[in-house]
């Protein structure tokens, strides 16, 4: 494939999230109206597959959106993304909730995500890297951070930076919830459980 198709790829994957965001639609709502798998939505959105003609124009007409939207040339509103707390989507329940701060800006080098970790919450999953770097900060709470094998206590302000390819996860002991950024590069492996949450 050409740098100017995987651009393509990447555009669709990324519009196709934002909008299902904006939509404030799971991977199953989105295909169960558009009459596609479950599986489908969540490939092409972590760009698992290259999706057909057909499958697109469901999927556009699923999210009231023409095709040719998906690859449309960029403009302003692709990069620069502005977003208020009330305007974005919080996935998850009681014990993990999810919030993805940044927007849709094509090919984003980096994701930021606010958790929510209720008392006894945790995640750990062994075999789930990335690449690049992580930057973890808490902002409110206490939990404990599990990287490469050794834990971290996490208070307010505390930060971690690590390879995103070691292994981490997180656990909360406290009582209380904890709160924490994530910056760096989701693996899509860990972005799909993180949305179906």
């Amino acid at each position: 494939m050409n740098a100017s198709a995987d651009e393509d790829l990447v555009r669709v994957a990324t519009r196709l999230r934002g909008w299902r965001d904006e939509a404030g639609l799971t991977l199953q709502q989105l295909a169960e109206r558009c009459g596609v798998a479950t599986s489908t939505i969540q490939k092409v959105e972590t760009q698992q597959m290259v999706p057909t003609i057909a499958v697109l124009l469901k999927i556009a007409n699923g999210l009231d959106k023409r095709a040719s939207e998906f690859v449309r040339t960029e403009n302003a509103a692709y990069q620069v993304h502005h977003s208020t707390s009330d305007s974005r989507r919080v996935t998850g329940d009681a014990k993990i909730s999810v919030e993805r701060l940044v927007g849709d800006l094509r090919a984003p080098e980096l994701e930021v995500w606010r958790i929510r970790c209720g008392p006894g919450a945790r995640h750990f999953r062994e075999g789930i890297h990335g690449h690049g770097e992580v930057l973890v900060v808490c902002e409110t709470g206490h939990f404990t951070a599990r990287i490469d094998g050794k834990d971290y206590l996490m208070s307010p302000g505390a930060s971690l930076h690590f390879k995103a390819e070691l292994s981490h996860g997180w656990a909360n002991h406290a009582d209380v919830p904890a709160e924490f950024i994530i910056i760096g590069s989701i693996p899509s492996a860990i972005r799909a459980v993180m949305e179906q949450s």
